[in-house]
């Protein structure tokens, strides 16, 4: 999400007047959401997580798709020891980080959505003079028991026969992510059916005819993915693994373009 779009003006509506206090916690952090002593969550229907981002934190990632997943959890107060309890809690986690967290080709888990803060009311965002004025009536609104009465009569009549719970809907933000999430050379191989070739180390286009398979040289194509891929911060591939990724794919392993 971006920096003022009212991210925290939606949670505190949800936290404070359609889950309430009761059942809904908020965790600040990433480490917070995932820490080990965890009795905040023992009633939690819902928990809102403020400033989540886990970009290569692997562990942390597999350990909330757990909690996600699980009809039963563990739960340790300080001092006592860990029991189980049936696990009824849902996750909301929002940022301003524009890579949170690697999602990968067949993830079902995550609803990833991007909120936007320009609209054609002030398509000069912040700046425009509108800007504090809409999201004070929004501000407003959340508060106004009777409107917060009308939206949630809304949501308890949205048809939702068609809807499964055990895959997230697809959104452009999740596929955005899912780039974001490639290793260089997954990234190489997607950039270069977009652009339905590669440049090799000699700055020569080279064509992948979609017609019929293109045969190219390995060592010709490791020098090609050197010499065209930014490192992106991530290591680059040598001859065996390259061999090895290209190999494994297969449809459904890269996002769909």
């Amino acid at each position: 999400e971006l920096g003022g779009s009212g991210k925290d003006i939606i949670a505190d509506l949800f936290h404070n007047h359609i889950v309430g206090p009761s059942h809904a916690t908020s965790v600040q952090g990433t480490d917070a959401l995932t820490a080990k002593f965890n009795a905040h969550l023992a009633k939690a229907a819902l928990c809102i997580g403020d400033e989540i981002a886990w970009q290569g934190d692997h562990d942390s990632v597999d350990k909330l798709k757990n909690e996600i997943g699980t009809a039963r959890r563990s739960l340790e107060k300080k001092g006592l020891d860990r029991v189980t309890v049936p696990n009824f809690t849902r996750y909301v986690l929002h940022t301003n980080n524009k890579t949170p967290v690697s999602v990968g080709p067949e993830d079902r888990r995550f609803l990833i959505v991007e909120a936007a803060v320009t609209s054609k009311k002030f398509p000069d965002g912040k700046d425009s003079p509108a800007y504090e004025a809409y999201y004070k009536r929004l501000a407003a609104a959340c508060r106004n028991l009777s409107v917060v009465a009308a939206f949630v009569r809304r949501l308890r009549n949205r048809d939702l026969s068609n809807f499964n719970r055990y895959y997230a809907p697809h959104t452009a933000a999740k596929d955005e992510l899912r780039l974001e999430s490639l290793t260089a050379p997954e990234r190489w191989i997607v950039d270069a059916a977009v652009q339905g070739g590669f440049i090799d180390k000699d700055g020569t286009f080279i064509p992948l005819n979609s017609d019929s398979p293109t045969k190219i040289d390995k060592d010709h194509l490791l020098k090609a993915y050197l010499a065209s891929v930014p490192t992106r911060g991530q290591k680059r591939a040598d001859q065996t693994a390259l061999g090895m990724l290209l190999g494994s794919k297969k449809k459904g392993d890269v996002p769909p373009l």
